[in-house]
């Protein structure tokens, strides 16, 4: 009892709607946490600590009403329900003794994440950029009455959970969210999901006799739209030849297509052109499936590289090169091809390659930003020029909630005659925990040599924050990073720390600590200090996730 009145005079504004005359309720928001029952309800009855409405409006059966506070709603189960949030979240909640049903439930979210819990049997669409999506329990319900519907799901980089699966076929699409089914099929007929992702993983944990099929596709992002796997597709910008919009100090603003057609199959190709360097770009590649898992590739390249793609994404780099003169990657020019063999499976591919190609180190070709027109950029380093010759072993694994890459590239000839060794490890973890996130990756470094583009850089927002970019120069390091995403409200607090060895394990530790907010999506201001110097505190701006 004393628990209700404390709940009643928090909750100390309500106004109840009535229903007559209404099929559908749309709920609008922008930042404010809405937490909606379906009940056996004659009105809709809202409650909050204040006045929360902004507005309502009522056309053709259809009531539209916007909140501008926290609130809970309460909906009666025969509206067709329409909900979109900004980065509100948004909770909903089913009477464990509800009969009647939404006959539609539409939710738009851009950071705000979704939690369903005894979901109801009804149709859905559900799409968020990178609002996670919750499904916790299943309405008791007699098994036919998930007969007849369907759920669509889209998202950016939004995680799905959903435990137990839903009992009927789901199509999904992501670009880099992760899919997580755990639990019972309650239905026993054969159920469906069709996942399509450029680079989100799969966590699948049912019974061995389910009858649930899950159909996992890695795309890039199709010309058009989606009809299964084959198709004209615009290859995401980690590919070989970047995004349509690079800009860096070595090219310049450069402009260019990548294009790829087939299925498991597959040709791909490139070109792109930077106007200060006045250079062009060129990839194609072809890769053909041989005996079950195995394939084979070749490729043939002239362009622009970097061994820097580890530290931060192409995307973010090029919009800080842009708008602030801060270009993070150094640059070299390859020319040649490559060829080997490999093996694709669900969550391993492995990939064995020869590489015959010629180094050329690129000058810096303009220090102009938008808005630091004449702030200088950093010279681009030189490397050792003439042709060299590889073979790369390149590996990755993925199940949740770990990620494993692996890349060894060992010459056979160099133009000094040197031989030379350099390898990558990284190892990810990602959980969720409730509302917040937990996110630790470990990379470490080796090579025989200090010298660009086979040795290491670290310092900087991509690898030590709280240090100079690319202050320290090594032949081998280990990496430490940690971040811990906590939701408050509609916003994330990052609290974050980052540690490494560096050169000689005798070395003293390099580390730094730092805070962060990120309003909306996977934007966050950061502020960061160093521990071991006791440096001044650094503030900057990430538009992504560190990783």
């Amino acid at each position: 009892m004393i628990m209700w009145g404390i709940i009643l005079i928090l909750l100390s504004w309500s106004t109840n709607i009535p229903v007559e005359g209404i099929n559908s309720v749309e709920l609008k928001t922008k930042r404010n946490e809405l937490n909606i029952y379906i009940k056996e309800y004659d009105n809709i009855e809202i409650k909050a600590e204040e006045p929360c409405l902004e507005s309502q409006k009522l056309q053709d059966g259809r009531i539209e009403l916007v909140f501008n506070e926290d609130a809970e709603v309460m909906l009666p189960g025969n509206l067709s329900v329409q909900i979109s949030t900004v980065s509100g979240d948004i909770f909903i909640i089913s009477a464990e003794t509800l009969s009647v049903y939404p006959s539609y439930l539409e939710i738009n979210s851009v950071s705000g994440d979704i939690n369903i819990t005894r979901m109801p049997p009804v149709s859905f669409a559900f799409k968020t950029v990178s609002g996670d999506i919750t499904v916790e329990e299943l309405l008791s319900v007699d098994t036919t009455s998930w007969s007849g519907h369907n759920g669509k799901i889209e998202t950016v980089s939004g995680d799905i959970y959903l435990e137990p699966p839903l009992p009927y076929d789901l199509k999904i699409h992501t670009v880099s969210g992760d899919l997580h089914v755990e639990g019972k099929l309650v239905k026993k007929s054969k159920i469906q999901y069709r996942f399509e992702t450029v680079s989100g993983e799969t966590e699948i944990k049912t019974e061995e006799d389910s009858n649930l099929v899950v159909r996992v596709t890695q795309v890039p992002t199709r010309v058009g739209s989606l009809k299964g796997e084959k198709g004209v597709w615009i290859t995401p910008g980690n590919s070989e030849i970047g995004g349509p919009f690079i800009y860096n100090r070595v090219d310049g603003i450069s402009l260019g297509l990548a294009l790829s057609k087939g299925g498991r199959d597959r040709i791909s190709l490139g070109a792109r052109y930077g106007f200060s360097s006045k250079r062009w770009s060129l990839w194609l590649g072809l890769r053909k499936m041989i005996i079950g898992p195995l394939f084979i590739h070749t490729s043939l390249y002239s362009r622009t590289a970097t061994p820097d793609f580890w530290k931060m994404s192409l995307m973010e780099n090029t919009i800080a090169a842009f708008l602030l003169s801060k270009d993070y990657y150094d640059y070299y020019r390859k020319e040649g091809f490559n060829a080997g063999a490999g093996i694709i499976l669900p969550a391993f591919h492995i990939k064995l390659s020869y590489a015959s190609e010629k180094f050329i180190s690129l000058d810096k070709k303009t220090d102009w930003s938008l808005f630091y027109p004449k702030r200088p950029m950093r010279e681009n380093p030189t490397l050792l020029d003439g042709y060299y010759k590889f073979i790369t072993t390149q590996a990755d694994f993925s199940r949740h909630p770990f990620t494993i890459n692996f890349l060894l590239r060992k010459s056979i000839n160099t133009p000094d005659n040197e031989k030379v060794y350099t390898g990558l490890m990284r190892v990810g973890f990602k959980e969720k925990i409730k509302r917040d996130m937990l996110l630790v990756s470990i990379i470490s470094g080796a090579s025989n040599t200090k010298d660009f583009p086979f040795g290491f850089r670290l310092g900087g927002i991509g690898t030590l924050p709280g240090y100079s970019t690319n202050q320290f120069i090594t032949d081998r390091f280990a990496l430490l990073r940690a971040d811990y995403w906590l939701k408050i409200g509609g916003i994330h607090a990052i609290f974050f720390f980052d540690a490494a060895k560096i050169g000689s394990f005798e070395e003293p530790v390099k580390a730094d600590v730092g805070l962060g907010l990120s309003p909306f999506a996977d934007f966050s201001i950061r502020f960061v200090r160093n521990i071991e110097e006791e440096g001044e505190i650094r503030t900057y701006v990430r538009l992504s996730k560190r990783f």
